[in-house]
Protein backbone atom coordinates (compact mmCIF):
# COMPACT_ATOMS: atom_id res chain seq x y z
CA UNK A 1 0.00 0.00 0.00
CA UNK A 2 1.40 3.27 -1.05
CA UNK A 3 1.03 6.16 1.04
CA UNK A 4 1.65 10.09 0.29
CA UNK A 5 3.57 12.30 2.66
CA UNK A 6 -0.16 13.60 3.68
CA UNK A 7 -1.33 10.12 4.54
CA UNK A 8 1.32 9.90 7.13
CA UNK A 9 1.18 13.31 8.42
CA UNK A 10 -2.71 12.34 9.26
CA UNK A 11 -2.21 9.51 11.31
CA UNK A 12 0.23 11.24 13.59
CA UNK A 13 -1.52 13.37 16.86
CA UNK A 14 -1.77 16.76 16.00
CA UNK A 15 0.41 17.22 19.26
CA UNK A 16 3.41 16.26 17.32
CA UNK A 17 3.87 19.89 16.03
CA UNK A 18 4.63 18.44 12.45
CA UNK A 19 6.88 20.95 10.52
CA UNK A 20 7.96 19.29 7.61
CA UNK A 21 8.41 16.01 6.01
CA UNK A 22 10.15 14.60 2.91
CA UNK A 23 11.58 12.28 1.22
CA UNK A 24 15.64 11.10 1.98
CA UNK A 25 16.14 7.94 -0.79
CA UNK A 26 13.06 5.30 -0.08
CA UNK A 27 13.27 6.74 3.95
CA UNK A 28 10.33 9.10 4.56
CA UNK A 29 12.16 12.48 7.22
CA UNK A 30 9.85 13.98 9.90
CA UNK A 31 10.86 16.88 11.08
CA UNK A 32 9.34 18.17 14.62
CA UNK A 33 8.66 21.08 17.24
CA UNK A 34 7.54 18.81 19.91
CA UNK A 35 10.61 17.66 22.24
CA UNK A 36 8.29 15.22 23.89
CA UNK A 37 6.84 13.55 20.63
CA UNK A 38 10.69 13.43 19.71
CA UNK A 39 11.50 11.59 22.38
CA UNK A 40 8.49 9.29 23.18
CA UNK A 41 6.48 8.99 19.90
CA UNK A 42 8.19 5.81 18.66
CA UNK A 43 5.04 3.81 19.03
CA UNK A 44 2.98 6.16 16.53
CA UNK A 45 6.25 6.08 14.19
CA UNK A 46 6.08 2.21 14.49
CA UNK A 47 2.32 1.91 13.72
CA UNK A 48 2.99 3.25 10.42
CA UNK A 49 6.11 1.79 9.70
CA UNK A 50 4.49 -1.67 10.36
CA UNK A 51 1.69 -0.77 8.12
CA UNK A 52 3.62 1.13 5.13
CA UNK A 53 6.50 -1.20 5.27
CA UNK A 54 8.95 2.03 4.78
CA UNK A 55 11.58 3.24 7.13
CA UNK A 56 10.71 6.66 8.69
CA UNK A 57 13.33 9.12 10.58
CA UNK A 58 11.87 11.43 13.03
CA UNK A 59 14.19 14.29 14.05
CA UNK A 60 13.99 17.31 15.39
CA UNK A 61 13.43 20.74 13.97
CA UNK A 62 16.53 22.80 13.87
CA UNK A 63 15.16 25.55 16.12
CA UNK A 64 14.56 22.57 18.66
CA UNK A 65 18.23 21.74 18.66
CA UNK A 66 19.87 21.67 21.95
CA UNK A 67 22.97 23.77 22.35
CA UNK A 68 25.27 21.27 21.84
CA UNK A 69 23.88 20.54 18.53
CA UNK A 70 24.12 23.59 17.35
CA UNK A 71 27.48 24.14 18.62
CA UNK A 72 28.53 21.32 16.79
CA UNK A 73 27.05 22.42 13.73
CA UNK A 74 28.53 25.80 13.98
CA UNK A 75 32.08 24.10 14.83
CA UNK A 76 31.50 22.31 11.61
CA UNK A 77 30.94 24.86 9.45
CA UNK A 78 33.80 26.78 11.02
CA UNK A 79 36.17 23.93 10.63
CA UNK A 80 35.82 22.77 7.60
CA UNK A 81 37.52 26.44 6.09
CA UNK A 82 40.29 26.11 8.86
CA UNK A 83 40.75 22.74 10.70
CA UNK A 84 41.56 19.40 9.05
CA UNK A 85 40.76 17.47 11.73
CA UNK A 86 37.36 17.46 13.53
CA UNK A 87 35.98 15.79 16.85
CA UNK A 88 32.43 16.00 17.85
CA UNK A 89 30.76 14.73 20.80
CA UNK A 90 27.51 13.77 21.29
CA UNK A 91 24.87 11.64 22.92
CA UNK A 92 23.40 8.98 20.05
CA UNK A 93 20.15 8.37 22.84
CA UNK A 94 18.82 11.71 22.13
CA UNK A 95 20.48 13.66 18.92
CA UNK A 96 21.72 12.28 15.85
CA UNK A 97 25.71 13.12 15.30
Amino acid sequence: MKMELEDVISRLPKTAMITKTMYEGSDIVIYTKNKDFFVNGSADIKAIVSEIRKRINLRPDQPSLSPRLKRKQKYSKLSRKKQKYRTYFSSPNSEES
